[in-house]
């Protein structure tokens, strides 16, 4: 197992776009990647309860075995830590043009996996905040999100998430992301 000092902040999958004060964990070596490392790997390389934040930025659509995954990031954080995951919504035009995804979300997938009800697995996590992001910003590297977009996404996040996600998304065209943010509580 690797240590390193603490806190640590770990950013899964990181690619090129290894975030800021991250440890950069990637499948393979590139510019930025700290510890090269197959997600679909138990153990990741990392002792219990060390992570303060793991960032998980449009990795786990790629993840063959998305219970692997949770159970290791579930065993690396700290209680109290936080779990800031981004991932293509169903919807979204760039969910399935990727032949490497494995799977796209909808809104209701995270919480079945924090409830003790219909699913595999069920983890102590919190779910902080959930949210549906009309554009993807890696798509436009240092550019926020236009003004129909911070609109779109004001109503969507503001009015009922749910509603807006079964009828509304084919209005507007699709989703293209969801960001969750989920707290290990132990």
């Amino acid at each position: 197992m690797y240590v390193y000092g603490e806190p640590m902040n770990i950013d899964l999958g990181c690619g090129y776009n290894k975030a800021e004060g991250y440890i950069g964990v990637d499948a393979a070596k590139k510019e930025g990647v700290d510890l090269v490392h197959d997600l679909d790997e138990k153990p990741y390389p990392f002792n219990d309860n060390v992570a303060d934040i793991i960032h998980a930025s449009h990795i786990l659509e790629h993840v063959g075995d998305v219970f692997c995954f949770f159970d290791e990031c579930y065993r690396i954080l700290k209680p109290g830590g936080i779990l800031h995951i981004k991932v293509p919504h169903y919807s979204s035009r760039s969910a399935w043009q990727n032949p490497e995804h494995k799977r796209a979300f909808a809104l209701g997938w995270f919480g079945e996996l924090c409830d003790d009800i219909g699913v595999k697995k069920s983890y102590k996590l919190e779910i902080l905040s959930k949210k549906l992001h009309y554009s993807n910003t890696n798509y436009r590297p240092g550019k926020g999100p236009r003004l129909h977009e911070k609109i779109l996404d004001f109503i969507a996040n503001r009015i009922n998430q749910r509603w807006f996600e079964r009828l509304c998304i084919f209005w507007v065209g699709g989703y293209e992301e969801i960001e969750v943010k989920l707290k290990k509580n132990d």
